[in-house]
């Protein structure tokens, strides 16, 4: 018996050692599978990598190619445009160059036409006349003057100034004409007032000066439009060309 239950003993020790030298080995396999697996998916994530980097180059690499491509594309119509607009300046120029020689031209044709119908115009010379019409005398050539007739008498009938044209503007009055006097003949015509209140109170020269009251309490200056007494003021009588006025001192 106890050889059978030693014997039993012993074939379930090495059962039990057979088993566990088993799952030794199958844990080491399972250990050693583990890192292949890791690697082969480390290795798979590489190439991954690698393709997206290989794409991302590629990426690269086309949108340069097509920048290039549209520089040159940019240059070549810098090019083009540049040659048509020079071509359009020079064919505008020479427009430009014919139509100033085709109007040249045509003034030159214009202006030999115009010569040659102006000489076959101009009549043939005529024999030179025998006698000369009489040139037009100084007074029709000149035009009439507006004059009036003036003349200034003092008392005892002093003569200061005879009969004598004046010349006046149209519409001037007497008193304008009196005060003119000194410019062309040295009278001075002393005077108060402007307008209808003008009053003439004396005139005097080199030699003479006759003012009102020299020759009594009415004594004074008169004048006359044409041979008649004035009815107003001599600062708003106007005269008319041909008139005759009169200047007269009275006692």
């Amino acid at each position: 018996m106890r050889i059978k239950f030693l014997a039993l003993l012993s074939i379930i020790v090495l059962a039990f050692g057979l088993t566990a030298c088993g799952s030794t080995d199958s844990s080491k396999e399972k250990k050693e599978s583990k890192p292949e697996t890791t690697a082969k998916h480390e290795e798979t994530n590489n190439s991954v990598a690698d393709s997206s980097a290989v794409e991302e180059k590629s990426a690269d690499t086309a949108s340069t190619k097509t920048t290039e491509q549209n520089t040159d594309q940019a240059i070549v119509q810098d090019k083009d445009d540049s040659k048509t607009q020079s071509s359009n300046q020079s064919s505008n120029t020479g427009s430009s160059s014919k139509s100033a020689a085709t109007t040249t031209a045509e003034k030159k044709t214009n202006q030999t036409q115009k010569a040659s119908t102006n000489t076959a115009a101009q009549p043939a010379p005529s024999a030179p006349a025998t006698s000369n019409p009489a040139a037009p005398s100084a007074a029709e050539s000149q035009k009439p003057e507006t004059t009036v007739t003036l003349s200034i008498v003092g008392p005892d009938n002093h003569v200061i100034l005879s009969a004598t044209k004046v010349k006046i503007s149209e519409g001037e009055t007497i008193f304008n004409i009196l005060k003119g006097l000194r410019e062309q003949y040295g009278i001075e015509v002393a005077s108060r007032g402007s307008g209808a209140t003008a009053y003439i109170e004396g005139i005097e020269g080199n030699d003479f000066s006759y003012f009102e009251f020299d020759e009594g309490p009415t004594s004074g200056w008169v004048f006359k439009q044409n041979g008649a007494s004035l009815t107003k003021s001599v600062g708003v009588t106007t005269v008319k060309d041909g008139d005759r006025i009169e200047g007269i001192y009275t006692k």
